[in-house]
C-alpha cells in the first residue's frame, strides 16, 4: 500500500511537472517584441490548467464521513510553493499500519462515486473520454485555429505572389518603355546632329 501511494504521488508530481513544461511562459526583456522561444507550447490554454486546478482541488477535498477524510491525514501533503505532493515517510507508515482499512476506505470508497482514487478516476476517464467535452473540445478548437492559419497563410502567399507578378509585369512594361525611350532618344540626337552640321 505505501508503494501504491509513492506511484501515485510521483505519477501525480509528474503530471504537474509536464503541465508546467507545456504551460511555461517565460517573461521579455522590457523593450522586446519577440516572445521566448522556451514558452510552453500549450500556454495559456484554459482546458490545461482546467485540469490541473481540479486535481489540485481534489487533493484538499475532504471525503466526508469517513474516519481518515484528507490525503494530509496519512502523511500526503502538498507544497504550497511547488504544487507538488510530499510524503511523511513516518506519518503514512503509521496510518497503514493502525487504520489500515480507514486508508483503504478513504481511496476506494463504495468504488463507485465515493472515496479519493475513485473520484480522481472518475474525473479522469472523463476528461480522457474523446466522446466528452473537455479535450475533445481543445483539440477540435486546436483544428479550427491551423485551419483559419492556414487559409489566411495561403491567401497571404497567393497574394504576395500576386503582386510579385504584377510588379514584374510592370517593370518589364517600363524596362520595353525605356528602351524605346532611349532608342527614340538616340534618334533625335543623331537627327539634331546632322542639322547642326548643315
Amino acid at each position: 500500500m505505501k508503494t501504491a501511494v509513492q506511484n501515485y504521488v510521483d505519477a501525480y508530481n509528474a503530471l504537474q511537472t509536464t503541465i508546467g513544461t507545456l504551460t511555461k511562459y517565460t517573461e521579455v526583456d522590457s523593450g522586446s517584441d519577440a516572445q521566448s522561444t522556451s514558452n510552453g507550447v500549450l500556454l495559456g490554454n484554459s482546458t490545461v490548467r482546467g485540469i490541473q486546478t481540479s486535481l489540485k482541488t481534489q487533493i484538499s477535498y475532504a471525503q466526508s464521513g469517513m474516519d481518515i477524510s484528507t490525503l494530509n491525514e496519512m502523511g500526503v501533503k502538498q507544497n504550497p510553493k511547488t504544487g507538488m505532493l510530499e510524503i511523511d515517510s513516518d506519518k503514512l507508515t503509521t496510518a497503514l499500519t493502525d487504520n489500515s482499512s480507514q486508508v483503504l476506505d478513504f481511496f476506494v470508497g463504495d468504488g463507485k462515486t465515493t472515496g479519493y482514487a475513485t473520484q480522481v478516476t472518475n474525473y479522469l476517464d472523463n476528461v480522457l473520454d474523446s466522446s466528452k467535452v473537455a479535450i475533445q473540445t481543445a483539440k477540435d478548437s486546436i483544428a479550427a485555429t491551423l485551419k483559419t492559419i492556414k487559409k489566411t497563410y495561403d491567401l497571404t502567399q497567393q497574394s504576395i505572389e500576386d503582386t510579385i507578378a504584377r510588379y514584374k509585369a510592370q517593370f518589364a512594361q517600363l524596362d520595353t518603355l525605356v528602351s524605346k525611350m532611349n532608342s527614340t532618344g538616340d534618334y533625335l540626337t543623331t537627327q539634331l546632329a546632322a542639322l547642326n552640321k548643315r
